[in-house]
């Protein structure tokens, strides 16, 4: 017989599990349920209240709540008692590391030893913190491993780990810690990592603004001077140049728990800048950086696909379905138009008439598709050069007048990467506990991968002309992604500034290359009386929504009205809150009925709505008033009206960490099609995507609720491709990259489907 052999991954989890079994002997029942109760709502080192008495808990029964709310929580450093942290050092013991000076802050192997440990135990662990030089007792680490991972530890009282380390922009040290994660004792520490170059510029990410010839890049540093992004169509000539405007946030900006205590990190200078006068479909190279400093590898991206023109005298059919109001999708749209300039670029249309020519070009660029429904367009520093910015935009706007066939074609056909609940891992198996780590790297493993093979296809001509625009299976052939959508819960960083460096760090080579388009979730922005829906909830650690706006500049509202729209090729993609009010008197709900009422359904025939809590979701969870049923009837109930009288096409949620789908359902009914030859939908489909990298909800409703075609209850990511007629979406398994499920949707209103 062979000897079993356990996959490496499943270590920390099997030890966990036995911290589990182990630390539960003088638990109750009735403790145990009030332990997972208090984990979920609460710190996790409060007393526990059982049956009208306080109980101070023993290490090991705070064990059990500390992996419990850790569990409970998705963020593994909630896991550690940070506040019981004191320091003893130990005689005798000894700690190297393979290199005192981190070389590239995008991540580097470093070797942590010891040795001369008495009385070694399976609880011990080694941790890096940061700074090295503060009170290392008064915060959190930013990755620890347990010693017994190195086989002799337990043996010997001596071992070797392997960390990939990046960079948080200041010192760093590694520490052995004893008596596990409850009672944490600093027995011993490494000599001090430095940083070769703190104003490296790392983190690099790419998002879209207001305007269609322009593209946003942010990156971080320490404290870079005279940062700027260099852009142009030749890798060997970037010819264009502009300043980057520089922030950050301050502890003082959090709203409590972790973010302003001991999950603390100082974020560094956080750098934007925009890329203008870009040319639709056009490959842009670029780099960020400043000369003292250095610049970032040079990195590309395809431009926005240009506004799609509305095919001469086409009329919208009104469709049938389930609670129509009758009215024309796209009805006011000019009106529309002319609201979000008032308050945009400085230049007043009056109703739709213009003085003079440029802004006579640019009105038309707009009714063309190409202005977003939001307001407030983000500008760059003063001094980037606005007249060379205005003049890209005319230039855009004449060839869109125009209406050259060659950009009507590269603007119909578009290929999108779609996740939700991803967060991040780690590499070297740092943080597991209870919660695997691998799942968020292989999703954006095989999301960076689709882009790769795909930049082949980055010309105007490739992108929008393979295959037939009518047949989904031809689109998807070769699939080629232009844009990447995060539907909430982003890098669960929960106060913990640390794993937002490390969320960045694992999608640089994704989210460089294609502009990362986000929507918040409750992790980002949910804690007690911070303003949330909920207001009872602690799920952002105190960060209260500011690592999220500041760290991903989307073209919002304004602070902490984190809802936007932008078209992309035939598609319009609406991003709302499902943290913030969603009342027909909410500013949300407002400006939502505005946005979907003002797409002009002649030009982009596909409306998908983005938000991350499910309005239609099969769980069992019906706990006030966060439960995932009832925020979905909540929702339904303020939004489901006006998604029917806009008829849009799809709906995507995470939050429920499966993936699921729905039929065209309208007020919790599948619509049948009303004739045989019918083969548009009549009502929306659900779809949740909540299955891109954190530990899978298993709590599905059994039997399923009736509106449910589709579930699959293991990681994953999807695909979306789009022509003025079709919608495909595949779901792609993390495990082997096969297929979970596909759909396709017949366009209701596209100017191919009369």
């Amino acid at each position: 017989m062979q000897p079993l052999r356990l996959p490496q991954q499943l270590l920390p989890l099997l030890l966990a599990s036995w911290l589990l079994v182990s630390s539960t002997s003088a638990l109750s029942s009735t403790a145990a349920a009030t332990a997972r109760y208090q984990g979920r709502r609460s710190l996790a080192s409060n007393p526990i209240h059982i049956d009208g008495a306080d109980h101070e808990l023993s290490a090991a029964q705070q064990q059990w709540d500390l992996l419990l709310t850790a569990h409970q929580q998705h963020q593994p450093l909630n896991a550690i008692n940070v506040g019981a942290t004191k320091l003893d050092l130990l005689p005798g013991v000894h700690m190297r590391v393979s290199t005192t000076t981190l070389q590239s802050g995008r991540g580097t192997w470093v070797e942590v030893s010891w040795d001369g440990l008495k009385d070694p135990k399976y609880d011990d662990w080694i941790a890096l913190y940061v700074p090295a030089h503060a009170d290392l007792t008064s915060i959190a680490p930013a990755k620890f491993q347990y010693a017994f991972y190195s086989r002799t530890h337990i043996r010997h009282g001596s071992g070797m780990l392997r960390f990939k380390v990046i960079s948080y922009r200041q010192d760093m040290v590694f520490a052995l810690v004893r008596g596990g994660l409850a009672a944490p004792s600093i027995g011993a520490t490494t000599p001090v990592i430095h940083i070769a170059n703190p104003n490296e510029p790392l983190q690099v990410h790419l998002a879209l603004t207001n305007e269609v010839s322009e593209m946003l890049v942010q990156w971080v540093t320490q404290n870079s001077s005279n940062p700027v992004v260099r852009w142009g169509e030749n890798p060997e000539h970037l010819k264009h140049q502009v300043p980057a405007r520089t922030f950050t946030y301050a502890r003082s900006d959090m709203c409590g728990g972790a973010a302003a205590g001991a999950g603390w990190l100082d974020p560094g200078a956080q750098h934007m800048a925009v890329m203008t006068g870009l040319k639709p479909s056009a490959r842009v190279f670029y780099q960020v950086g400043d000369e003292a400093h250095g610049f970032s590898p040079v990195a590309s991206f395809m431009a926005r696909p240009p506004p799609r023109l509305a095919t001469v005298g086409t009329e919208l059919p009104i469709a049938d379905h389930p609670g129509s109001s009758n009215m024309r999708p796209g009805q006011g749209g000019a009106e529309h138009v002319a609201r979000s300039n008032e308050d945009g670029d400085g230049i007043s249309f009056g109703g739709g008439s213009v003085s003079n020519a440029a802004g006579a070009r640019a009105l038309a660029a707009s009714k063309l598709g190409g202005a977003s429904s939001t307001r407030g367009r983000i500008k760059g520093d003063e001094a980037s050069g606005d007249e060379d910015a205005a003049a890209g935009r005319v230039a855009a706007a004449d060839d869109q007048v125009e209406g050259k066939k060659h950009d009507r074609e590269a603007g119909d056909v578009v290929h999108v990467l779609l996740t939700a609940d991803m967060g991040q891992g780690e590499e070297d198996g740092s943080n597991a506990l209870l919660q695997p780590q691998h799942p968020a790297l292989n999703t954006t493993g095989r999301m960076t991968a689709d882009m790769l093979r795909g930049q082949k296809h980055w010309d105007a001509s490739a992108v929008g002309g393979v295959g037939s625009k009518t047949d989904a299976e031809s689109l998807m052939k070769h699939f080629a992604p232009t844009l990447g959508l995060h539907i909430g819960d982003i890098s669960y960083a929960q106060g913990y500034g640390s794993q937002w460096d490390n969320f960045y760090t694992q999608m640089e080579p994704l989210a460089s290359h294609i502009p990362w388009m986000m929507a918040p979730g409750n992790h980002e922005r949910d804690f007690p009386g911070s303003g949330d829906r909920y207001e009872v909830v602690r799920d952002s650690g105190g960060e209260c929504g500011v690592p999220y706006e500041k760290r991903a500049i989307m073209p919002i509202q304004g602070p902490d009205q984190p809802w936007y729209s932008f078209n992309w090729g035939p598609i319009h993609f609406a991003m709302f809150s499902t943290e913030h009010a969603t009342g027909h008197y909410s500013p949300q709900y407002k400006w939502l009925e505005a946005d979907l009422k003002g797409v002009d359904r002649r030009i982009i025939p596909w409306v998908v709505l983005n938000g991350h809590r499910p309005m239609y979701v099969s769980s069992t969870n019906k706990i006030e008033p966060d439960g995932e049923q009832p925020v979905a009837q909540a929702l339904r109930d303020d939004l489901e009206q006006l998604i029917l009288d806009t008829q849009v096409d799809l709906v995507l949620a995470g939050h429920h960490h499966t993936y699921q789908r729905t039929c065209p359902v309208a007020r919790g009914r599948c619509q049948e099609p009303t004739s045989a030859d019918q083969q548009e939908q009549r009502a929306p489909i659900y779809v949740i995507i909540g299955h891109g990298g954190k530990e899978i909800s298993l709590n599905l409703q059994i039997p399923p609720p009736p509106t449910l075609v589709k579930s699959a209850i293991y990681w994953g990511y999807a695909r979306m491709v789009a022509s003025p007629d079709i919608l495909r979406v595949d779901v792609i398994s993390d495990f082997d990259g096969s297929l979970q499920d596909s759909f396709t949707l017949k366009s209701r209103q596209g100017p191919s489907s009369k």
